[in-house]
């Protein structure tokens, strides 16, 4: 997967990395994946770092299908 994370301070900091050429269906994999991860405590801050050119192929209309996440989690 192109878009590669690791967990900091005790599963409330994700850094994710985003290299190569990203996919669409692979931004989606990458959030059901970090969103179903028990390691992941709330509250959470991500930083997501995207290298040059990775998301250039990922439109608007491929963002609306990310999952929704609840604040309550």
């Amino acid at each position: 997967m192109p878009i590669l994370y690791d967990i900091y301070n005790n599963g409330h900091f994700i850094h994710a990395v985003a290299s190569g050429i990203v996919t669409a269906d692979e931004v989606v994999a990458y959030e059901i994946a970090h969103a179903i991860d028990e390691r992941i405590k709330h509250p959470v801050y991500e930083l997501l770092e995207i290298r040059n050119g990775a998301c250039r192929h990922i439109t608007k209309d491929d963002l609306l299908r990310l999952p929704k996440r609840s604040n309550n989690n």
